[in-house]
């Protein structure tokens, strides 16, 4: 299996969702070359709200922030968005914390607003 199966079938997901494997669906949010299965890695990603390994909350957390910021694709942006929301205050809090110190290290004012602007765009 390799990281960007199939094109525009992402029911394998679910099978890693069932077993609860959430270092593969950060790996497929991350490297997938398809959109459509990032944003379903990341919209699964959001069941995992009650993880009880603090590494593996910490793995969830950072690959959806990551997604958040980094992912060129609106809609996967959005739905890592959601996910961090499903997550609770602290994860949001710690994606605010990041687009702020990235801010900070580039000089760029508008840090907390890009979290609004990547929700609202898609």
């Amino acid at each position: 299996m390799t990281l960007d199966e199939p094109d525009r079938d992402t029911s394998f997901l679910y099978g890693f969702a069932r077993r609860g494997d959430t270092e593969a669906l950060v790996a497929r949010l991350r490297n997938a070359e398809e959109p459509v299965v990032r944003q379903r890695a990341a919209e699964l990603l959001g069941d995992f709200d009650d993880l009880r390994q603090q590494a593996q909350q910490y793995e969830v957390t950072e690959g959806l922030i990551g997604a958040a910021i980094e992912d060129e694709d609106d809609s996967v942006r959005v739905r890592a968005i959601d996910s961090l929301y499903r997550h609770g205050q602290a994860s949001l809090g710690r994606l605010v914390e990041r687009l702020a110190g990235d801010a900070a290290e580039t000089g760029d004012r508008r840090g907390g607003h890009q979290l609004r602007r990547h929700h609202l765009r898609a």
